[in-house]
Order: C-alpha cells, then sequence, then structure tokens
C-alpha cells in the first residue's frame, strides 16, 4: 500500500529508482491507503482502505467521492446513470430493474421492506399478493378518494370518498353505502344462517323501523311488544293464530271495523263511527245495533241454561214496515207456548202514536202457529195500526196505518 506525491525530485540514481518506484506502487495500487494521499489533485483515484471503498477525487479537489466497494460492491456518492438491466441477486429470490419493461421487477418471495425493523412487507408469494403490516402501529392508507376495482380496472370493488359515502359492490353493483345518518341498502340484506343472528338486543334496540311489504316471521315465532312482552302476536305449527294482550286493555281504534275471513269474502263482524255494529252468521247479518237500540235479524232460537234447546226465555225483534208491507218474526224449530207482545209506532213518530197488543201463541216447529185472541191492547192517539197472524215458527205482521211503522215483536215463551 502506498501513496505518493507524484513529484519526482533531482537526485541520485539510487535515489532517483526508489522515489519513481514508490510512485509507480502508488499508481498500481490506486493510492492504497487507511489515509487519504497527503498531495491531492483532481481526478486523483483513492483505495480507502479504512472504510474498504475506492474513491476518486471530485473536479474542484476538495472532496472524494465513493465509487465501489474495494469488495466489488458498489458506493455512490452522485446520481448516476444505469443504461441496461440491473440484477439485485438474493438468496432465494432476485430483484431486476428490466429496462425494456421499464419497471422494477421482484420474483416471488422477494420482499419490498420498510421501517427499520423490516415492519411493512410487500410481496407476492407465488399465489397471493401480500401487504403485511407484521411490526407496529397500524396500517394506513392515506387519500382523498379511496377506489378498489378488479385487477383490469373495469369493475369497481370499493370506493371511499373524503366526507362522503364509502360504497360496497357486488359485480360492479352498489349494494351498500353509508350517509350522515343512516346506511342505504341497495339489495336484500340476510343473514347467512336461519334462526341464528339478532338485531339489536334488549339494551340497544332500534329506533324506528320502516317496511315497506311484509314481516315474515316463522312458526313458533312472536312478535313481542311493550318493554315486559305484554303484547304478542304468533302463528304456532300446530296452526293456532295467536294475539295475547297481557296487561291492560286490548283495545282497536279506527273508522271503520271489518272481521272477516282468510279471503275476505265472508263477513263476521262490521262495525263503523258514528254507525251499527253487525254480526253474521254464514255472512248473513243476523243482529245489528242502530239509534233506536238493538235489532236481531232473522229467525231466533232459544235454549236454556245448558245451552240446548228447550226451556225458553223471551226474544225482542224490531224493525220498520212501509204501508202495506208486512214483517215477520220468527223463532227457530221448537215447540213452545207462551206470549208475543206487537208494538208498532207510527213513523214519523208522534206524542202517543203506538199500539200495543199482546196475544197468547202457540209455537210448532212444523207448522202454522197458532195465535190467539189479544189479552190486552193499548192504541194511540192516532195514525197507528196493524193486522198480525201466526205463520210458520212465528207471526206476521201487516202494517195497515197508511204510513210507515217502527214494529217491535217480544217472544216471552216456554217449552
Amino acid at each position: 500500500m502506498a501513496t505518493h506525491d507524484y513529484v519526482i525530485a533531482n537526485q541520485s540514481g539510487a535515489a532517483f529508482r526508489t522515489d519513481l518506484n514508490n510512485a509507480l506502487s502508488a499508481i498500481v495500487s490506486n493510492n492504497s491507503n487507511s489515509s487519504e494521499p497527503a498531495t491531492k489533485y483532481a481526478y486523483q483515484w483513492w483505495a480507502d482502505t479504512n472504510t474498504s471503498k475506492m474513491k476518486i477525487r471530485n473536479s474542484s479537489n476538495d472532496g472524494w467521492i465513493d465509487l465501489f466497494t474495494l469488495a466489488g460492491g458498489i458506493a455512490v456518492d452522485a446520481a448516476s446513470a444505469f443504461n441496461e438491466d440491473v440484477t439485485f441477486t438474493g438468496a432465494s429470490a432476485n430483484i431486476v430493474f428490466d429496462k425494456s419493461d421499464s419497471a422494477l421487477e421482484f420474483a416471488d418471495n422477494a420482499k419490498a421492506k420498510f421501517g427499520t425493523g423490516g415492519d411493512l412487507e410487500v410481496f407476492h408469494n407465488g399465489s397471493h399478493s401480500v401487504i403485511a403490516d407484521v411490526g407496529t402501529g397500524n396500517l394506513q392508507l392515506r387519500c382523498a378518494d379511496f377506489r378498489v376495482t378488479n385487477a383490469d380496472n373495469s369493475e369497481t370493488l370499493i370506493t371511499g370518498n373524503t366526507n362522503g359515502a364509502i360504497e360496497l359492490y357486488f359485480d360492479n353493483s352498489k349494494k351498500l353505502e353509508t350517509a350522515s345518518d343512516k346506511i342505504n341498502f341497495h339489495a336484500h340484506a340476510k343473514v347467512n344462517a336461519n334462526a341464528t343472528f339478532d338485531l339489536g338486543a334488549s339494551g340497544a334496540r332500534w329506533n324506528d323501523l320502516y317496511i315497506a311489504n311484509d314481516i315474515k316471521v316463522s312458526d313458533d315465532g312472536q312478535i313481542l311488544l311493550g318493554n315486559s312482552d305484554d303484547f304478542k302476536f304468533f302463528h304456532t305449527s300446530g296452526g293456532v293464530n295467536t294475539i295475547i294482550a297481557a296487561n291492560g286493555e286490548l283495545m282497536f281504534q279506527c273508522n271503520t271495523f271489518n272481521f272477516r275471513n282468510e279471503n275476505g269474502s265472508e263477513n263476521f263482524i262490521h262495525a263503523t263511527e258514528n254507525g251499527a255494529v253487525t254480526l253474521y252468521y254464514d255472512n248473513e247479518a243476523k243482529f245489528q245495533t242502530d239509534d233506536d237500540g238493538p235489532k236481531s235479524i232473522g229467525r231466533h232460537q232459544f235454549a236454556n241454561d245448558s245451552g240446548t234447546t228447550g226451556g225458553f226465555t223471551h226474544c225482542l225483534v224490531s224493525g220498520t214496515i212501509s204501508d202495506g208491507g208486512t214483517f215477520t218474526a220468527q223463532t227457530f224449530n221448537t215447540h213452545a207456548g207462551g206470549l208475543v207482545t206487537i208494538t208498532t209506532n207510527r213513523r214519523p213518530s208522534g206524542s202517543n202514536n203506538k199500539n200495543i197488543s199482546i196475544f197468547p201463541i202457540v209455537l210448532n216447529s212444523t207448522s202454522t202457529a197458532s195465535l190467539g185472541t189479544a189479552l190486552s191492547a193499548m192504541a194511540g192517539s192516532s195514525g197507528s195500526s196493524f193486522s198480525v197472524a201466526g205463520t210458520s215458527k212465528g207471526v206476521i205482521v201487516t202494517n195497515t196505518s197508511g204510513l210507515d211503522q217502527r214494529i217491535t215483536v217480544r217472544f216471552d215463551i216456554t217449552g
């Protein structure tokens, strides 16, 4: 190892030869030494054995530029140009800058690592592309707007917008997006297993639920209302439909109420605000309320306390008949005897326009009723009159007043 000032002094032959040999030794060894040459020149070479680097003096002769290591590596102190492919050979995988592809290419399992401890890794393992945050902290993606698309950028997978929505897609069709006060679904929201997950919890309830079409609950599942589940709707697997009001009243508040069969073809109960309540049998009205009181329609069957036909009490039916019209009041199939009271009231009603008559009657389920002579009668001041005759299972009353009449027929019978 040698350095030289490259100045050959005038001297004797032996000394001259020694000085020249030292200069040549410095040249051939590139001034190899642990210390820089004492005399320095622009573009001078120095093999720095202290740092194991080959250096060249800069053009201003005031500093050294690293070129490469003495072991054959590259040590660069200034801008450099590589005009062909450059290969970085690893123990098991290489990295190549491919000039023709203008790309820095990492072979499978060759990793780009970031951070002092190699905390972030980016690589392809032969099957998958991996971004691995293997160190401390979070993996943060910072951007104004965020897009995840398929490989050829023809389909959107996820979007994120500053001060805006996050959107999720399926087959390039948006299915869910966030908003300032809600989540918007653009498709069905389903769980991946039946009867497995809950929507909300007892201490974390949803506020309002808006449904456009159907709420479907499986057999034996219940709709529970109230803090203590006081009001319940459910359908059992045995085919029973049940409404349970455990505490308080069960109230129906509406202008018109219809209680019908399954397909809506038959009425059971009909009620109207400021109007009548009507009860039906086989879709025929049988009992109705009106402003004068209840009105029964059709024939009536009486039963004793045990619910069987036989011991009879009384029945009251009423209606309105026009002049010359008739009103028929009938019991059901029965054999019995008693009294029938007929009351008529001329319409419009006056201060005392009623006729009241009481007749003995014998009913026969298979023939015309026998009607006796009136036991008692009371006639109003004017205008109300009628005639009465026995008919099948009851009586038939004919209006003879010349005006419409309100009529009431009461049976008091035993048998």
